[in-house]
């Protein structure tokens, strides 16, 4: 395997040189400095350009990007040049490490819950969402089971929660309870992570997310509760850095 290997890297591999003393900086050349290498279940760590692309033909393309980004019912167009130039994204994550600021001034279509999982599924080879709320549906008898064992204030607050739980059967519903109710549970509150707001706020709602660091907003309409589906959902991550170390 090891005699394998060093044929790869004399035929260019790039997850393979990438570790090079040629490929380091002039202040990391040495063998131990900055190690570059997949962290756990990542299938596509540090994958190659398309056959016939090049660095200078893979920004063309994502200077194309941001002009289609900004068009209207475009969605298959940037699909296919955001799978088109993986690539070269993950290339700039692992030897850049930029920060989320920058990263999403470069590749805004990114920030698309489309693209993040389709990113996720080309860096993981496993369908995020579905994974998760898969593993949530199986998991959320056994920890249903567990909240509501703790008792004291805790078990008060989340009465609301889990009265809501067993009264709706809508799958939606019941997932938001079973996160909230675990949020709870671990001493935290819903309300530095989620964010409720009736239709009429909305625009605050949005000023507020431009704020904060890391935050789920949910917009329902006015007398709605939680029995009802959210009219709009909305995130926000901002000056995180895409670190491989």
């Amino acid at each position: 395997m090891g005699n394998h290997r060093t044929l790869l890297k004399s035929q260019g591999c790039p997850e393979l040189s990438v570790n090079s003393l040629k490929s380091k900086a002039s202040i990391s050349v040495s063998p131990a400095a900055k190690i570059k290498k997949p962290r756990r279940a990542e299938a596509n760590f540090y994958p190659s350009f398309p056959l016939g692309e090049t660095q200078e033909s893979m920004e063309k393309e994502r200077i194309e990007l941001l002009a289609a980004i900004k068009r209207r019912n475009n969605d298959r167009v940037i699909a296919e040049k955001m799978a088109r130039t993986f690539a070269y994204r993950r290339q700039e994550v692992v030897n850049e490490e930029p920060g989320i600021g920058d990263f999403k001034d470069r590749w805004p279509a990114l920030f698309q819950q489309k693209e993040i999982n389709a990113e996720f599924q080309r860096l993981m080879a496993v369908p995020l969402e579905q994974t998760f709320l898969a593993q949530l549906d199986r998991h959320s008898n056994q920890l249903i089971k567990v909240i509501q064992a703790k008792g004291g204030a805790t078990c008060a607050k989340m009465a609301g929660i889990m009265r809501t739980y067993d009264e709706v059967e809508d799958i939606g519903i019941r997932r938001e309870c079973v996160l909230k109710g675990l949020i709870t549970f671990l001493g935290e509150d819903t309300k530095d992570l989620i964010k409720k707001y009736c239709g009429s706020s909305g625009d605050d709602a949005q000023m507020e997310l431009k704020q904060l660091t890391m935050a789920v907003f949910v917009i329902r309409k006015e007398g709605e509760g939680l029995k009802e589906p959210p009219e709009t959902l909305a995130s926000s991550l901002r000056e995180w850095r895409c670190c491989r170390t």
